[in-house]
């Protein structure tokens, strides 16, 4: 398993399906979200299977938060009808709002793209990983948490601390 994270330039014609986008001017750049990857190989040493398209982090890049084709296809300009690009939480999430079952969305805030922070030398950030995996991911142990922390999973989020 990886971590990859597409950027592409728009200079030729893309055809997907009915889609045949023609390049524009200036040139559009697709920016994916890190996604989440998986190669398999066969006992020669060869790939037998990709996986990808998973976003880790979908306030990143220029495609609304998806990733592989469907990514790329958003970030073109030619996106697919919402029902077949989202998860049945984000579609039901409106209705379960309305009825008191679901959080309410997140903070616009809270859906920019984080400020990257210093690096933490590695034994710091080791000895914090080890902390957090401890306490349950700070459930048991909220100091480990910031004053802005944030959670994000694939359907909900991000929410905040408290």
């Amino acid at each position: 398993w990886c971590t990859m994270r597409v950027t592409g330039t728009h200079t030729g014609t893309f055809k997907f399906g009915a889609v045949n986008a023609e390049p524009k001017s200036p040139p559009v750049v697709v920016e994916s979200p890190p996604e989440a990857v998986s190669l398999r190989f066969n006992d020669k040493g060869q790939v037998r299977e990709i996986t990808t398209g998973y976003p880790i982090d979908r306030r990143v890049g220029t495609t609304g938060g998806l990733g592989g084709i469907f990514g790329v296809l958003e970030g073109l300009g030619y996106p697919l009808p919402t029902p077949l690009t989202r998860s049945t939480g984000e579609l039901i999430a409106p209705l379960l709002r309305a009825v008191g079952i679901a959080p309410p969305p997140p903070d616009e805030e809270l859906l920019c793209v984080p400020t990257p922070s210093k690096a933490l030398p590695e034994d710091q950030l080791l000895q914090l990983t080890t902390q957090l995996l401890e306490a349950n991911f700070g459930v048991e142990n909220p100091e480990l948490l910031g004053d802005s922390f944030t959670f994000s999973g694939p359907v909900i989020g991000p929410l905040k601390r408290d």
